[in-house]
């Protein structure tokens, strides 16, 4: 079956943030990348599909990667990071392997619904965030939606699923 399919690729979606991840021997200690984001969307009848105006999606894409952007990425599911928010609510208290952080909370971005942020698990992330957007705004006109993220230009990681 046809259907229309829009892809969204721009050298602005990108967002710099650091990052923990636990269990990987190199990068278990804090690092940061460059990240690049591409959204695809497909919709779900090429007959009734009128597409979204770039504009509109490209404004949404940059508003969810200024949320990450020059931010410390920290997933919410994980059991190997324990934080803990200091008396003056003003500091997020963090201890990875036994290492003590502290970050003022404005440059922390907990990351909801992963254990670990890996590349794959940040295109998951950002899958949910974008898709809940899109169904409370488009409801019905897109049947999937591709999220891919690179941390070093030419390795995508992507996830991909119906919407």
């Amino acid at each position: 079956m046809p259907f229309i399919e829009q892809t969204f690729s721009k050298k602005k979606h990108s967002f710099s943030a650091s990052h923990f991840l636990v269990g990987y021997e190199k990068c278990d200690r804090l690092h940061g990348h460059t990240y690049h984001v591409k959204v695809n969307l497909q919709y779900n009848q090429l007959e009734s599909a009128s597409p979204i105006d770039y504009k509109i999606i490209n404004d949404v894409i940059q508003q969810e990667l200024a949320l990450l952007n020059q931010k410390i990425l920290i997933p919410s599911d994980s059991s190997d990071i324990q934080m803990i928010s200091n008396l003056n609510n003003k500091n997020w208290n963090i201890i990875v392997k036994g290492k003590k952080y502290s970050f003022p909370k404005q440059d922390v971005q907990i990351m909801d619904g992963i254990d670990q942020t890996t590349s794959e698990n940040i295109s998951y992330y950002l899958h949910q965030r974008f898709s809940s957007w899109l169904q409370n705004k488009f409801p019905g006109l897109i049947s999937s939606l591709k999220v891919e993220i690179s941390e070093n230009l030419g390795n995508y990681s992507s996830y991909s699923a119906l919407i």
